[in-house]
């Protein structure tokens, strides 16, 4: 069986195998990326990137869910106030 690439954005086995991938990392010592993306890959049948593994691993990238559901206001009211402060410079 050929291996297949992933990043696909909103994949919930992408999510799966990252989050995976990021609770192997934190139970070693010295995170090793490559030797979890080579287990993701042996066992999966999945390519992870290294470096999307490694950005998740350091919180500089969320999963798609995540990223998106940060975009959203909290309430109504942090809407408005936003809407008010950008049009009061104007």
């Amino acid at each position: 069986m050929p291996v297949k690439r992933v990043i696909h954005a909103n994949d919930k086995t992408v999510e799966k195998h990252l989050f995976e991938g990021v609770q192997l990392l934190k139970l070693m010592e010295k995170p090793n990326y490559t030797i979890v993306c080579a287990d993701i890959l042996e066992h999966y049948g999945v390519i992870i990137p290294y470096h999307t593994l490694r950005n998740c691993f350091l919180g500089i990238t969320r999963s798609y869910r995540q990223a998106h559901a940060s975009q959203h206001f909290n309430s109504f009211v942090q809407a408005i106030l936003i809407f008010e402060q950008n049009h009061d410079h104007n």
